[in-house]
């Protein structure tokens, strides 16, 4: 018989768990996001990068406190944005190249990042300028969804 145990670290600072001496499930340990109306529960990895994240860090110096690749960090963002939390993608990427973007998955109008990629390498001298972070960041962050 396996104990698991599973631990909510709640918004006041202070902890809840519940335990079990039947679960064989290995527990995950989640967290809360305070100031929410809803409840929504957060990895603690995704957690540590929102506590980073508030603090103004750029995708560079959470990936670097974190021991993380910048795309970790920007998928757990997206994470976030797309559970509602509001991300400020403009912190990470300039306003013109988000203007592309954002216009390139509506001109091609897919969600696929490969092919939102493959255009905009297309039209840039620089085939590495947009990456799939920076891609992804605009779509769950912003909102941008390709029109059916």
């Amino acid at each position: 018989m396996k104990l698991s145990i599973t631990c909510l670290y709640l918004s006041n600072g202070t902890t809840r768990g519940h335990s079990s001496g039947t679960a064989s499930v290995p527990s995950v340990k989640t967290s809360i996001i305070p100031g929410n109306e809803q409840s929504k529960v957060f990895s603690d990895t995704v957690l540590r990068t929102w506590n980073l994240y508030q603090t103004g860090m750029s995708l560079e110096e959470m990936a670097r406190v974190r021991k993380l690749k910048e795309s970790t960090i920007a998928e757990h963002l997206c994470r976030l944005a797309q559970a509602g939390e509001a991300i400020d993608v403009g912190r990470f990427i300039p306003k013109e190249k988000i203007k592309t973007i954002q216009d390139t998955i509506r001109k091609t109008n897919s969600s696929s990042l490969k092919v939102i990629k493959d255009t905009l390498s297309e039209n840039s001298p620089d085939v590495d300028e947009y990456s799939y972070s920076d891609i992804k960041l605009v779509m769950y962050c912003l909102s941008v969804r390709t029109e059916t």
